[in-house]
């Protein structure tokens, strides 16, 4: 909304009309203003960085890093396999510098609810911090 304000130049008495100004080749001034808008909403903080990784960590994750990560969730991965569907369900995992898995994907499964499970399963997996995080696919037979 504009509030557009014109300035005239009024003469005479109150109890008579103002006469009207004489037409003019000048431009006449307005001054704009902008309305008052609302104040924005409060932003969400903004999230943590995630500490560096010591000076003292390895530079990407290896295997026995990997099986350290993994064997606190497998029970939760068995658990997954309780219907009877039977096969290899097949993830890739990228971890980040912080040891916590970044993205992860089902590359194969024989049923979409028990792939689901697996990959929320892995979502809970906790790894050694590196310099460069790092990536794996790892098999789970039912």
């Amino acid at each position: 909304m504009r509030i557009i304000l014109a300035f005239a130049l009024l003469t005479g008495c109150a109890s008579s009309p103002a006469p009207k100004p004489a037409p003019s080749s000048e431009p006449t001034a307005v001054v704009t203003t902008p309305a008052s808008e609302p104040a924005p909403a409060p932003s969400e903080p903004a999230p943590a960085e995630a500490e560096p990784p010591p000076a003292d960590a390895p530079e990407a994750l290896d295997r026995a890093a990997i099986t350290a990560g993994i064997d606190p969730i497998r029970p939760a991965v068995r658990a997954c396999g309780t219907s009877n569907v039977k096969g290899k369900v097949s993830i890739s995992v990228k971890v980040g510098p912080d040891g916590q898995p970044t993205d992860v994907n089902v590359v194969e499964t024989p049923d979409a609810a028990l792939g689901a499970c697996v990959a929320k399963a892995m979502q809970q997996a906790r790894f050694k911090a590196t310099k460069a995080g790092g990536s794996f696919k790892l098999p789970f037979v039912f």
